[in-house]
């Protein structure tokens, strides 16, 4: 038989468990209990439409938080391209900010990015479409 009994608070709190097993022998243990509560991502600055010439980078910056701290991942046409992963893209993340560079923008470039942020809490994701111009020639 074991049976446990605990100090029941919000937050930050001793506990003591007493624990009985089938001797007459009892253990107590204390420890410290520190609740850090998951909070669902949210975009405080969400990604703006572009439209760059082609050949000039693109940029989309955003900035997310949450806890534990988000993961991003970004897409193209609703589907992470594996394209993406290629050095035409670079990903910047300092802190909560967030960026997809696009160099040398070209027409194929066109279209809707997604940046999606994850945690345990939940996901959230915001759109923005690139638009390519030609450039003079």
């Amino acid at each position: 038989m074991l049976k446990l009994s605990k100090r029941r608070a919000r937050g930050d709190f001793p506990s003591i468990n007493k624990i009985k097993f089938y001797s007459s022998e009892e253990v107590t243990s204390c420890g410290k209990l520190i609740v850090i509560p998951s909070i669902d991502p949210l975009f405080t600055r969400t990604l703006d439409v572009l439209e760059v010439i082609e050949g000039r980078n693109a940029r989309f910056d955003c900035k997310v938080s949450g806890t534990p701290s988000p993961k991003v991942t970004w897409s193209h046409f609703g589907r992470i391209d594996r394209k993406m992963t290629h050095s035409h893209y670079t990903f910047v993340y300092d802190d909560n900010e967030c960026s997809l560079v696009v160099l040398n923008a070209c027409p194929e470039d066109s279209g809707v990015y997604t940046c999606t942020a994850r945690n345990l809490a939940g996901s959230v994701s915001c759109k923005a479409e690139l638009t390519i111009h030609e450039g003079k020639r």
